[in-house]
């Protein structure tokens, strides 16, 4: 952990050097793992720190989106699936969850939120942006996306690219709208 802690500091300082330098925004993506294997939350804790420290502004919130389509990984109800043997498995019932390092007990991932923070943010903390909302389309989502504050973990329920494509337009909108 002490490896990635420093790597990310290194990294986020460095971003942020460079877009000083030339003027430039820019958004941090931290690409963990599809079956919820990673440095999570210790990634976006540093990248939320040096960012708040830098920029001179907290981040209002980080967007949880495990879903990688092509390998059937989906999520509905704020419940990350698998699709193994032709059916969907909750993720925490994979071996996957069992990993040494990277294990975990729940595939709600509010719960796996507070699981992996260790209580820090509770389960009820989160933002579930679920298929009914994004459904409604980019400006319903991005409504609820400005409501964020606090680095709050927001956790996107999508199971095709409309669905992601839905939520990526709401984030240009919500950060447009600052």
């Amino acid at each position: 952990h002490a490896e990635a802690e420093r790597v990310n500091r290194e990294i986020a300082v460095s971003v942020h050097e460079a877009a000083a330098e030339c003027g430039c925004g820019f958004v941090f993506v931290s690409r963990s793992d599809s079956t919820l294997r990673g440095h999570y939350p210790l990634e976006i804790d540093v990248l939320a720190e040096a960012t708040a420290r830098y920029a001179g502004k907290p981040v209002d919130g980080h967007v949880i989106v495990p879903a990688f389509f092509e390998a059937g990984r989906v999520t509905s109800g704020n419940v990350h699936f698998i699709l193994e043997q032709g059916n969907m498995l909750p993720v925490h019932e994979t071996e996957f969850a069992k990993d040494k390092t990277f294990g975990y007990r729940n595939s709600d991932l509010t719960k796996w939120v507070e699981e992996k923070t260790g209580g820090r943010i509770p389960a009820g903390a989160c933002m579930a942006i679920g298929l009914e909302l994004v459904r409604q389309g980019r400006e319903a989502v991005a409504a609820e996306l400005m409501k964020a504050k606090d680095n709050r973990p927001i956790i996107v329920n999508a199971t095709n690219y409309q669905d992601l494509d839905t939520v990526s337009l709401a984030l240009h909108l919500a950060e447009n709208a600052g």
